[in-house]
């Protein structure tokens, strides 16, 4: 097992077959470009301890299911609308109201499912 606190530029390059991708607990930030580099990746569950999802860092690649272990949403500074039309974000169960009611960019996701 791999522990990373922050993922950093390049993190997922070359990694072109993985579909799915279950961070470790303890990473805080995901900085711009880190899941970058992986064409395939349709499914991403992050962790409780997760803080920040820089602009850029998923940037690139086909996400359709964006799992959050946290309820407390972290800060997110996503700028691709096509995330938020095609990706189902999954939130713990009875979190969805704060999801919601924290605005930022997690209401523009089309599709919110309580886990």
């Amino acid at each position: 097992n791999l522990f990373f606190k922050e993922l950093n530029e390049g993190f997922l390059n070359g990694c072109f077959e993985l579909e799915s991708l279950i961070l470790n607990e303890g990473l805080e930030i995901i900085h711009d470009y880190s899941l970058e580099g992986a064409p395939k990746l349709k499914e991403l569950t992050l962790p409780s301890t997760i803080k920040e999802i820089e602009q850029h860092a998923l940037r690139n690649n086909p996400l359709e299911k964006l799992h959050l272990t946290s309820k407390t949403p972290p800060q997110m500074y996503l700028s691709y609308e096509e995330y938020y039309n095609r990706c189902i974000l999954y939130v713990l169960n009875g979190s969805i109201n704060v999801y919601i009611n924290v605005g930022e960019l997690w209401t523009l996701f089309e599709d919110i499912i309580e886990e």
